[in-house]
């Protein structure tokens, strides 16, 4: 039976580890995980043209005002930051490359709760990139987003 073996379905949320993890490891992943990420279709921003973003917020009430969207994903030259709050903080903003290269490092305000990140002058290659956003106090969010 040389075809016994072959998958035929979809696969959903896949992680590759270095080590077996144990019954509580796999409860606590699922359990008790602190950021969700979700793909939500539908964005309507008139001149963009994605039709998708990722919305990242905690699983606490008090955090949930530090959560944000991005969009378009995947984009092209202008990253959008949008902020849960309307609040003008400073935050600051690192890109890394899957390498852990460094692309953007810089501080700034949101505008009426918005960033915009100009990726065209940074001259990334198209890839995955994670996106960190840091509003100090403890409260750091991440999410990866694809640069066409």
């Amino acid at each position: 039976y040389r075809d016994a073996n072959r998958w035929n379905g979809d696969l959903d949320d896949i992680r590759l580890y270095n080590r077996a993890l144990d019954g509580a490891g796999i409860f606590s992943l699922y359990s008790n995980e602190s950021i969700i990420a979700r793909q939500s279709a539908g964005v309507d921003k008139g001149q963009l043209e994605e039709k998708s973003q990722i919305e990242i917020y905690g699983t606490a009430e008090e955090d949930s005002m530090f959560g944000f969207k991005i969009y378009p994903n995947p984009v092209e030259d202008r990253l959008h930051i949008q902020m849960n709050s309307k609040e003008e903080i400073q935050v600051d903003i690192v890109v890394y490359d899957m390498m852990g290269r460094q692309y953007i490092n810089r501080s700034a305000v949101p505008d009426n709760g918005e960033i915009v990140l100009d990726l065209a002058s940074v001259r990334m290659a198209s890839g995955t990139y994670l996106l960190i956003v840091d509003q100090g106090q403890g409260r750091m969010k991440q999410v990866k987003f694809i640069k066409k």
